[in-house]
This record gives structure tokens, C-alpha cells and sequence, in this order.
């Protein structure tokens, strides 16, 4: 098994209640919950090309999340469009 090294972490009470939700939802302890999105940025970061600045992939990210609500909104107006043709 690998060499696990503790660590005290703190953080914001939010982000600790966040976390903790997320955590029940995935079926995992909040340290695994921690670990595994660690991990996962990790690996991440190291996915990303040199040319990708900090700031080109914070600005792409927050050009996802402004999608990502555009299509919300474009879902609700079919909804109500339906609801209205019914």
C-alpha cells in the first residue's frame, strides 16, 4: 500500500460544507473527496499545453460556465415554448 503522509488542511466553511455534500453524493469520505479532486486537477494541469496561460485558461473555463448557462436558459424557453404549443 502506499506511504500515506497526513496533512492539516484548512479551509473556508463553506467550501468544507460544499465538499462534504459532494462527498455524500459520490459515496466517499471528505478526504477521499479531497484526494480524488486533487488528483484529478492534477492531472489535469499536466494535460494542459505549455502555450495555455493561467489567465487563457481561466478565461476558457469562464467562458464554459457562461455556456453552460446560456444553455440552461435556451432549455428553459423550449420548456415554456412546449408548455405554451400543448
Amino acid at each position: 500500500m502506499a506511504s500515506i503522509t497526513p496533512y492539516g488542511l484548512r479551509m473556508p466553511r463553506e467550501l468544507k460544507d460544499a465538499l462534504e455534500a459532494a462527498a455524500r453524493q459520490n459515496g466517499r469520505s471528505l478526504n477521499s473527496e479531497i484526494v480524488a479532486r486533487l488528483e484529478a486537477s492534477v492531472q489535469t494541469d499536466a494535460c494542459v499545453p505549455d502555450f495555455v496561460t493561467p489567465e487563457l485558461f481561466e478565461r476558457v473555463k469562464v467562458l464554459g460556465q457562461e455556456m453552460e448557462t446560456l444553455r440552461a436558459q435556451v432549455r428553459a424557453l423550449e420548456i415554456r415554448a412546449n408548455a405554451k404549443g400543448q
